[in-house]
């Protein structure tokens, strides 16, 4: 179950917005934090392949390595995100709607141990995840409607 859910309503058909954020190294075009993101070797996009997030808030700079564990065309794509743990799950639900349009929803789901969220606190610098990510969230969903609108 998320820890932090947005949705936007995007007037575009479902494979448009698909097209977008299907492919999930793309997302450092629409995210205000992660702004570049690679293959990993041997990876094609599916279930399992892997890629490596750059990430930046401010002056810090941070790599995740990336997994993917959901895929399915044109509807839901997700990875996990570990940093030498499990950090998150990160994914993207697209919704058709009648007419033509569709709903787009951003989740995040934190997996980090309990016992390491206390440490990963002065790395970011980051003391409430869900409110940092949920503004995150509508700057990134608010971006893809206007990519697919356009």
């Amino acid at each position: 179950m998320p820890d932090v859910e947005e949705s936007v309503h995007v007037d575009a058909p479902a494979e448009r917005v698909w097209s977008l954020l299907g492919d999930p190294t793309r997302i450092g075009e629409f995210s205000p934090e992660m702004y570049k993101a690679t293959w990993r070797r041997g990876s094609a996009l599916g279930v399992g392949a892997r890629f490596i997030g750059r990430n930046r808030r401010g002056w810090h700079r941070w790599r995740t390595f990336c997994t993917v564990v959901t895929y399915d065309p044109p509807r839901e794509v997700a990875w996990h995100v570990s940093f030498l743990v499990p950090v998150a799950r990160w994914g993207y639900r697209v919704e058709p709607e009648s007419g033509g349009a569709c709903t787009v929803v951003e989740y995040f789901e934190d997996r980090r141990w309990r016992f390491t969220k206390p440490a990963s606190v002065p790395i970011r610098g980051i003391y409430d995840a869900p409110t940092h990510n949920r503004v995150g969230m509508k700057a990134t969903l608010a971006r893809i409607k206007q990519a697919a609108e356009s």
